[in-house]
């Protein structure tokens, strides 16, 4: 009688994963669920970010158009009730106080933007600082006590005669220091009593340049005696008009002329 073995399959192919390559699929399972946590949730996050400036924006609107038709800002409540919002926001809290609104985010808000205006509108732009005053230079002009702008020797001169608008324009003048080639002399005219004066300060020794003479007509207001006794000049400009020469041209300012332009006018 034979007796026949049957002999077990061979199982090698069924074999099972390993204890390391089981660990292998865990940490790469948890990496693609790490990944996917952060993707989701830096979407969420620029969701909120576009919600909140979205949410920021209408109410910014509604605001400007209330201050628009309604000539002031409100609350939410007041911004509702006139139609410049549908519902009051969850995102941001808004107030308003002496005609200021402001609007910050609320307490369960991530929100971060914030915004705010004022019924009294833009602020007005800070004033320019006044210039710092310049101290005229005080010569000694043949006898009379001048003011002279531009100290340093020059071959052309310009003499200029006035009171209170003559002494605030030169003062105003020196202050912008124009560009020019002209030694400036101002001269009060309290201290010219009569057309002898005139005569001393237009002989004066000087530069063999061009002198021009100058007089604020506003400030020529009293006669010029004359030294010989004869009938006095109604003012020094009619006496100046006499003497001058055309080499010595006579110049009237005020009324809009000034020195400044005078200077600019003849260098």
């Amino acid at each position: 009688m034979e007796i026949r073995r049957e002999t077990a399959p061979d199982a090698s192919g069924d074999a099972g994963f390993t204890l390391v390559e089981l660990l292998i699929v865990i940490v790469v399972l948890g990496l693609l669920a790490t990944v996917t946590v952060f993707a989701v949730r830096g979407i969420t996050d620029q969701g909120q970010e576009s919600a909140c400036a979205a949410e920021l924006r209408v109410l910014v609107t509604a605001q400007e158009t209330q201050m628009a038709g309604g000539g002031g800002y409100t609350d939410e409540a007041g911004l509702v009730a006139a139609g410049a919002l549908s519902s009051e926001s969850t995102m941001y809290e808004v107030t308003v106080t002496d005609g200021e609104y402001s609007i910050v985010p609320s307490a369960a808000s991530s929100c971060t933007g914030s915004a705010g205006g004022s019924s009294g509108g833009a602020a007005e732009p800070a004033a320019a600082p006044a210039p710092e005053p310049v101290d005229p230079v005080v010569i000694d002009f043949g006898g009379f006590v001048g003011w002279e702008y531009e100290p340093a020797e020059t071959a052309d001169e310009v003499v200029v005669f006035g009171r209170a608008e003559g002494e605030a324009d030169f003062l105003a003048m020196i202050a912008v220091a124009p560009p020019t080639s002209r030694r400036v002399t101002f001269l009060a005219l309290d201290q010219i009593v009569d057309d002898d004066d005139i005569d001393t300060i237009m002989s004066r020794s000087r530069t063999n340049g061009v002198t021009d003479f100058a007089i604020y007509s506003a400030d020529d207001t009293s006669p010029l005696a004359d030294d010989d006794g004869g009938p006095a000049w109604p003012d020094v400009r009619t006496y100046l008009a006499n003497q001058v020469t055309g080499s010595e041209p006579l110049h009237l300012l005020g009324g809009g002329a000034t020195i400044e332009q005078l200077l600019l006018s003849i260098g």
